[in-house]
């Protein structure tokens, strides 16, 4: 019976101890563009891409080989990557659809030919199982069928990854079957990446572990989770349900038990599927753990459904492609491994499950380099160390010996990883590097393994407009207006908005709020005076007016305006954070300029929350 992971020297456990050398060499260096040319890899207790980074995709589904619901233009898979992802999930075939195996073939093709174009993944499987006892053997025995014909045609696509089936029972005889199935994959495709089981609930480990038992006893390779993983999804772990802290606690059982991890379906929020779960996906990204959201593809390039739901949420990572969610810089509001930002190598580190943590002895320094935080200043800085001891970890800008702006008092955690928080001074330059020295009377140590900041204010939902919003800097779509400085003195260094006439408007990106009712005010001159009217919508569902006003009064006289924006009416879509485009549309006399506009902000003091 599996209690323990004993660390392999095998190629992979090969390429973890060289890779603090390679990082100094080639830190950050990524594929762009490129297709990938080598096969994904089992490293740091998860799934990595042959450029070393998470697996992170949608899904698309060509079940039923139903024409058209399939088709995704290169174009549109390279849109993918733009908005941080590097894999699709394509769930191939299900027996229920009662088609001979191989009927969705001419479209996989074409997806694996396109993701390869596009340098992404993808994570072939088969659709669930139904739970039914009666059809357990006739589901097996597709799955069978399935994986002949499959593995043998994929076999040399280094871009794929084989997962045995979607949402398996723990029931009957599924140790065996799962066993079987990868059998089968091994006969034909030996160097194929393999997930086992992708289990949807997770909330009984104690149930599950004797069927992975079993599935390992009966396959009996040593080398088993070299070149494989367990896949689970974890939906009771949604929002309203066991929540985050439980699918964190999976992910340390499993990991801990030495088995390398992907989540191949991460559960949208709680009754709204068309929005992702960022509470499981920060856990994800903090654990160091791939994930495959089950956010439909069509859904990641509507900023509605995905880029608004991150941002607002505080979730970043360093992208394979493009500059989404972050540039290529360091985050340092999200969580970093220190194995993969820091630029000088201490002597010594320990590897633990197939993570890596540096140990710091009195007088040794990491340095992170190149750290843009931006316009917002950091409140805390936050590191997980295990320490042998009691010591100082201590924080200097631009140098080992540069201005302190930190200083963390580190216990000695008895041999458990802990995570220590500290504050820090504001006024740190943009754009320079961070040293974390160690020093220890007593001649203890630490194991460091990750480090992150986080502000004063950070939730986990933010709202970047609730201060003033210059009008003419932000709307990404604004017909024929104008953006021209504004004419009074106390607003010289701000753009206006001018050339407002019958119809024309303007779009945003929008975070919205919690709650019914918000008052929306603006900066406004009139000139023959209209009416501003405020919708939300997403671009592709109906757009839903929020509120008017009037915009009346002494001409070319600036003045501030507000009303109540009601947001009852999109409410039934997500009652919880609303992330909309916010469309600002103008009317009045035709022929004639408006009104101009300086800036806007939300005042939620009032606010009246939704049951």
């Amino acid at each position: 019976m599996k209690k323990s992971f004993p660390l392999k020297l095998s190629s992979t456990l090969c390429m973890l101890i060289l890779m603090p050398v390679l990082l100094t060499i080639c830190c950050g260096c990524v594929a762009q563009g490129a297709p990938s040319t080598s096969r994904p890899v089992i490293k740091n207790n998860t799934v990595y891409t042959p450029w070393n980074t998470l697996l992170r995709g949608t899904f698309i589904s060509t079940e039923g080989n139903r024409p058209g619901e399939f088709v995704m233009t290169s174009a549109e898979m390279a849109q993918l990557a733009e908005n941080g992802l590097n894999t699709v999930h394509i769930y191939a075939e299900k027996r229920l659809d009662n088609l001979p195996v191989g009927a969705s073939a001419e479209n996989c093709d074409y997806l694996i030919e396109e993701a390869q174009k596009n340098g992404m993944l993808v994570v072939l499987t088969v659709g669930e199982m139904n739970h039914d006892p009666d059809s357990f053997e006739r589901d097996a025995q597709f799955i069978y069928e399935f994986w002949e014909f499959y593995a043998e045609r994929y076999k040399d696509r280094e871009n794929v990854i084989f997962e045995i089936c979607n949402e398996v029972p723990l029931a009957y005889h599924i140790a065996e079957v799962q066993a079987n199935a990868y059998q089968i994959i091994r006969k034909h495709a030996p160097n194929t990446m393999v997930l086992f089981y992708s289990l949807a609930m997770t909330d009984n480990i104690e149930h599950f572990l004797p069927y992975l038992e079993e599935t390992e006893a009966r396959i009996d390779e040593a080398s088993l989770w070299d070149n494989a993983a367990l896949a689970f999804h974890g939906y009771e772990s949604q929002e309203d349900l066991k929540g985050e802290a439980h699918f964190r606690n999976v992910i340390h059982t499993l990991t801990r038990g030495g088995y390398p991890l992907i989540n191949t379906e991460l559960p949208n929020r709680f009754e709204q599927s068309g929005y992702p779960d960022t509470a499981l996906l920060r856990v994800c990204e903090e654990e160091n753990i791939s994930w495959l959201s089950f956010v439909f593809w069509t859904r990641i390039t509507e900023p509605s459904y995905w880029r608004g739901q991150l941002d607002a949420a505080g979730i970043a990572w360093k992208p394979d492609y493009g500059n989404w969610p972050v540039p290529e810089m360091r985050y340092p509001f999200a969580k970093q491994r220190i194995w993969e930002t820091a630029a000088s190598t201490p002597l010594e580190y320990v590897q633990e499950y197939r993570g890596i943590s540096y140990i710091l002895k009195n007088g040794d320094f990491l340095d992170i380099p190149d750290l843009h935080f931006g316009a917002r200043e950091p409140h805390a800085l936050c590191v997980t160390v295990k320490s042998e001891g009691t010591g100082v970890l201590t924080v200097h800008q631009g140098n080992v010996n540069g201005r302190i702006i930190g200083t963390c008092s580190i216990p000695d955690t008895h041999g458990e990883y802990t995570e220590v928080t500290c504050a820090v001074d504001s006024g740190i330059i943009e754009g320079d590097s961070l040293y974390f020295s160690y020093t220890s009377e007593d001649g203890g140590q630490i194991y460091f393994r990750d480090w992150r900041f986080s502000l004063p204010d950070q939730a986990l939902y933010s709202n970047p407009y609730i201060n003033k919003v210059a009008a003419a800097e932000a709307p990404f779509q604004s017909g024929e207006l104008k953006r021209v400085p504004c004419t009074d003195t106390e607003a010289d260094v701000l753009l206006q908005v001018s050339g407002i006439t019958d119809n024309s408007y303007l779009l945003y990106d929008f975070v919205g709020f919690q709650g019914k009712d918000v008052s929306m005010h603006i900066c406004a001159m009139p000139l023959a005076g209209g009416t501003l009217t405020v919708y939300a919508g997403d671009r592709k569902l109906e757009y839903f007016e929020l509120g008017s006003c009037e915009i009346t009064g002494e001409p070319g006289q600036w003045q501030e305006y507000s009303f109540t924006l009601h947001q009852s009416r999109i409410l039934m879509y997500d009652p919880h954070l609303q992330y909309w485009d916010l469309q600002l549309i103008f009317t009045g006399a035709e022929g004639v300029e408006l009104f101009a506009i300086r800036e806007f902000w939300f005042d939620t003091s009032n606010e009246s929350y939704a049951e």
